[in-house]
């Protein structure tokens, strides 16, 4: 260990003599003769070892270790691979084998071993990932970890204050000082100047963007000064009033609403915390008002999408809401399970007695509107609830389904998914916006990409979080690890370098290994959790598709992605 390997020769040579039967003064005469450049005496050396003890692949792991060591890349590599043959589990052999591998010009192979063991948990793991990240970045493989705002969408939270009351608000239980935040201007108008040049979508959201006291001044600069962009509005629609109608007409905005109810009794009962339903027949009023508004001007297609949340006092009302939402004309319908009744981390609904029921009601509803109306719900469920009802409703004949909706399927006559996004497509493409994806077009947060041949989360490679308090993230279900202002400088921001820092390129490489460490288990993105209930294998596959847009075949399980408790 001292380095003085030429008098550790004797003693090692006595050792061996007095104890023929022990590998490890074999072993040990093998790494001196390594390091001193004695090649063929210490591949004899651990062939005697091999001889004594053939079932000790540690010892040969170790020869190969010294060997890479002493600058012999291609032979460590043999015995590392002969080792890790052996004994495929013994983990910490396996950056040496990879940098072997590497230095040997074999990177393709180095990182593909490196990549099937990176996310089984051992001792190793930390430097399994961090020899494969150094290798693709030393190769030239940097590209897989490297990305930019490009066409991506920029999410701001624009303020954190709400003219709503709704007791499952996550805000609520927030810090007062944090309740009442809002984005500063320098962050809105002068430091994310440089991303309204790159992205297509701005989304705008928080307590409400349009009751914010910035908001309507904000939306109206990026209209008129980026008008290329698509601006997202998210609101409960209250302060929608006739200047952000206009505004978003002209604009072709994406609006989403949440209303939470059929009706003003439901939203009262199951969303606001005291008496709502003025709030709600005002929202009601303003939404139906702005549909008419985009019927007048041949606009209907870019009408919004609503949402409710499901919870003991709404789960009856999923059917009517669906059907409400058909007769106003709203581009689809979202569901959410309340997660003050569920933990989402959890296999099972909190509350089975009244979630499953709706859970299924939805599912069904899904297949009878398939291709006409988007039913999203998969965003937020408990882990196995989908796997263990998806059977079940697919057994049911389509036409029993029919009939058992019929009056669903009569407000949808004449609705198609893919007419309606090609209309938007081609009115975009006439007002000069940019051109949206498939995927993008009905869930622009919650969708995937294509990267090195794999299918994974879009959020790290084209999407940003900022908060009031600057901080950011490519996703609002991670907890926020960049300061805003660890990255000023000179009165600016260098979004390329903050957009491919440490915590990015970790979180890409996390995920291109399948770990999906930082991410929530609910999320139907993360396919360490999810194998079964991803969006696109259950939502996309049952409506049809542009042509040239072919969705990736659902994913097998692989030792890589498999949770622990299942490898």
């Amino acid at each position: 260990n001292a380095g003085d390997y030429a008098a550790a020769f004797e003693p090692l040579a006595a050792a061996l003599e007095q104890e023929p039967d022990n590998p490890l003064p074999s072993a040990y005469l093998a790494f001196v003769a390594a390091h001193q450049g004695l090649i063929q005496e210490a591949r004899d050396f651990i062939t005697e070892c091999e001889r004594i003890a053939p079932h000790r692949a540690d010892l040969i792991a170790a020869f190969g270790e010294t060997l890479l060591k002493a600058e012999q890349a291609n032979i460590a590599a043999e015995y590392l691979e002969k080792a890790i043959g052996k004994q495929p589990d013994l983990y910490a052999a396996y950056p040496a084998l990879g940098q072997s591998l590497h230095l040997c010009g074999r990177h393709e192979e180095a990182a593909a071993i490196l990549q099937s063991v990176a996310q089984i948990p051992s001792a190793a793991q930390t430097s399994i990932r961090e020899t494969l990240l150094q290798i693709q970045m030393e190769c030239g493989g940097d590209s897989p970890l490297k990305s930019s705002m490009e066409d991506g969408l920029l999410r701001i939270r624009i303020t954190n204050q709400c003219n709503a009351q709704c007791r499952f608000c996550g805000i609520r239980a927030w810090p007062k000082h944090e309740q009442s935040m809002s984005m500063d201007k320098t962050v809105l108008y002068e430091y994310c100047k440089p991303l309204y040049e790159k992205i297509k979508i701005l989304l705008l959201t928080g307590g409400d963007p349009i009751a914010a006291k910035e908001g309507f001044n904000f939306s109206r600069f990026i209209s008129e000064n980026y008008p290329r962009v698509t601006l997202f509005l998210e609101s409960n629609g209250i302060a929608f009033t006739k200047k952000w109608q206009e505004l978003a007409k002209d604009n072709l905005c994406t609006t989403h609403f949440s209303i939470n109810g059929s009706s003003a009794q439901i939203y009262e009962a199951g969303c606001w915390a005291s008496p709502g339903g003025k709030a709600y027949n005002k929202t009601l009023g303003h939404i139906e008002s702005y549909i008419a508004l985009l019927r007048q001007s041949g606009l209907e297609v870019f009408a919004p999408d609503i949402s409710m949340v499901i919870n003991k006092d709404t789960a009856s009302d999923v059917r009517a809401f669906v059907r409400k939402g058909l007769e106003m004309g709203v581009r689809f319908c979202l569901f959410y399970f309340d997660y003050t009744e569920n933990n989402m981390a959890s296999p099972y609904f909190g509350r089975p007695e009244t979630s499953r029921p709706a859970l299924a009601e939805l599912m069904k509803l899904e297949r009878v509107l398939a291709k006409k109306f988007f039913i999203y719900f998969r965003l937020w469920i408990p882990l196995k609830e989908s796997e263990l009802l998806q059977p079940q409703i697919d057994a049911i004949p389509l036409h029993e389904l029919e009939a058992e909706y019929a009056d669903i399927l009569v407000c949808a006559q004449g609705r198609s998914m893919l007419r309606e996004h090609e209309e938007r497509q081609r009115i975009r493409a006439e007002r000069g916006k940019k051109i949206h994806t498939w995927d993008e077009d009905w869930t622009p947060t919650i969708r995937q990409t294509q990267v090195g041949g794999q299918t994974i989360c879009a959020a790290p490679y084209q999407m940003l979080d900022i908060y009031p308090h600057h901080a950011a993230e490519c996703c609002g279900w991670i907890t926020p690890r960049i300061r805003l202002d660890n990255w000023i400088q000179n009165g600016a921001i260098d979004w390329n370098r903050l957009f491919n820092s440490q915590q990015m390129k970790t979180l890409r490489q996390d995920m291109l290994n399948g770990g999906y460490s930082l991410c929530q288990k609910c999320c139907p993105l993360n396919p360490r959790y999810n194998e079964l209930c991803s969006p696109h294998r259950y939502g996309f596959d049952r409506v049809e598709r542009p042509c040239g847009e072919i969705e990736a075949p659902p994913r097998t399980p692989t030792p890589q992605n498999l949770p622990p408790q299942e490898l």
